[in-house]
């Protein structure tokens, strides 16, 4: 079994007769390698001696003739300049194109145009002077109440029985005293008003008594008739 010093110095300890285990060098990263390079401290890094590409010759002469002449690359060609005010234009250019002629040419050789199409008028449609669909659906509707109406009135009628009948003596007495009763009572609120109306819940209140105290007088006046005849229902 071998292991390094601080110093790096490998020492060999088999001679001891060895164990149950080997020896682990613990300190085997510590101290100077075993293989040093030689350090000269006059050879250090100097001016152009890092990058290959500047010991040429081109280089050096780049770098003591200083910066030059700024050169933009361009890719396109560039435009013309623009004319000074001093330069004549170019007179006496002639053609011998006749354009009148070449201009028909081109309007007789030119596609027609094609008119948007517009939508046909309401006359010539297939529905002009029909009732709608959903019109027809209402009318069947409105015939089958009706038809139900009269079939219903049909069956209350009794088979031509008259649904009409006269008042009684005993019933008129009884309605006069009901109405006049109701009257006296529409008539005490209607006199328990204040004189002085001036708020539009008073007004509304006294016109709705009003009103009530004309049809109950109507109604008492109804019923001194002598023959009264009522639409009566019950038992039909």
């Amino acid at each position: 079994v071998s292991t390094q010093s601080t110093w790096g110095e490998v020492k060999d300890f088999d001679h001891l007769g060895g164990g149950a285990h080997k020896v682990k060098a613990s300190a085997r990263g510590f101290g100077r390698p075993t293989v040093q390079q030689e350090i000269d401290p006059t050879t250090f890094l100097k001016k152009g001696t890092g990058n290959p590409a500047c010991d040429s010759s081109e280089a050096k002469e780049k770098l003591t003739a200083g910066p030059g002449p700024f050169q933009r690359q361009t890719v396109k060609e560039s435009k013309p300049t623009v004319p000074s005010r001093k330069d004549k234009p170019v007179m006496g250019l002639t053609t011998d194109k006749n354009f009148v002629v070449a201009n028909a040419v081109e309007t007789i050789l030119q596609p027609a145009k094609t008119l948007d199409t517009a939508p046909a008028p309401a006359t010539q449609k297939g529905s002009f002077g029909k009732v709608p669909k959903y019109l027809q659906s209402r009318k069947e509707d409105v015939a089958a109440e009706r038809q139900l109406l009269q079939e219903q009135a049909a069956a209350l009628g009794g088979g031509g029985r008259s649904q009409m009948r006269q008042l009684t003596d005993q019933e008129r007495e009884d309605l006069q005293s009901g109405l006049k009763q109701k009257l006296q009572e529409k008539h005490k609120l209607y006199q328990q008003m204040s004189f002085n109306i001036d708020t539009q819940s008073k007004v509304a209140r006294k016109e709705a008594l009003e009103a009530e105290l004309e049809k109950l007088e109507g109604a008492i006046q109804r019923l001194n008739k002598k023959n009264i005849f009522v639409y009566d229902d019950i038992g039909y």
